[in-house]
């Protein structure tokens, strides 16, 4: 007699998200749009903010999150939470003909447009690639300023981060990243030290463009610690410990080892006639 059991599954209740928010403190107006956005996507949510130098805020953030997701904000740029809603869904739903999901999502400013000199170099630069080497080169979103593009490509030959806009305030990821890119910076910095652990980790990666009011800032790296914080953590870059305490990290434990196995259990069992 075959019995038939009947099981309902219920759908797996969505990750919750910890906003760790750089720059001053902000006010309830800031933050209101934001808790009606996350409350109607029935998630839930914490905010994690602390003074100091953006290396401080993430080290706090990195130290109190307890959510599987970590979202970077910083309000001053004139993020949106549709910006947030573009990158969740970004990060959520597996890439178009891929089968790995992303571990982050950069936000790409899109508050300036190129000079028209730039735009037209770039524009023969890709047809060059398209025409030689039978490359498709997609034009940048927006335009930083030239010391962050020159930035840009310095930290692609460095680090290998093909991100462009490196220190964005918008950056949507996963937790389990944490334990292996504990913060060395105090600058902005600490954004680009960010990517550059992670992929060093082999972290799947995207970027996306996102509405920023305030565009890149004339706020270059270079103005903020870039120098002493980037000699840092190239000479001694800091992974965290050798084995972590859990097994969040795919490298974070040790492998398991067999059990013990007591000679008597191993020898065969005496056969009688």
């Amino acid at each position: 007699m075959t019995e038939t059991v009947t099981t309902s599954m219920e759908p797996l209740p969505p990750d919750g998200v910890s906003i760790v928010l750089l720059g001053p403190a902000p006010d309830e107006s800031q933050l209101a749009p934001w808790s009606e956005h996350l409350q109607s996507l029935q998630r839930p949510f914490e905010w994690l903010h602390t003074p100091g130098t953006p290396g401080d805020q993430l080290r706090h953030g990195w130290a109190t999150a307890k959510y599987p997701l970590v979202l970077l904000l910083e309000l001053a740029d004139g993020f949106t939470p549709d910006d947030f809603a573009a990158m969740l869904k970004h990060i959520e739903h597996l890439p178009e003909g891929g089968t790995i999901r992303l571990d982050i999502v950069n936000g790409f400013r899109t508050g300036r447009t190129a000079p028209l000199p730039i735009r037209l170099i770039a524009g023969l630069w890709r047809r060059l690639l398209n025409l030689l080497l039978d490359l498709r080169a997609e034009p940048a979103p927006g335009w930083l300023g030239m010391v962050k593009h020159i930035q840009a490509r310095l930290a692609r030959f460095l680090f290998g981060v093909r991100m462009i806009d490196l220190d964005s305030g918008m950056k949507l990821f996963r937790r389990k990243l944490l334990p292996r890119t504990p913060i060395q910076s105090h600058g902005r910095f600490a954004l680009v030290e960010f990517l550059a652990k992670a992929n060093f980790l082999v972290s799947y990666m995207d970027e996306i463009p996102v509405a920023s009011a305030a565009g890149a800032e004339n706020r270059p790296l270079a103005k903020c610690r870039w120098l002493p914080d980037f000699g840092k953590v190239f000479s001694k870059p800091d992974f965290g410990p050798t084995f972590l305490p859990d097994s969040q990290s795919p490298a974070g434990s040790p492998p398991e080892s067999p059990p013990a196995v007591s000679p008597e259990s191993a020898a065969p069992a005496a056969s009688s006639s």
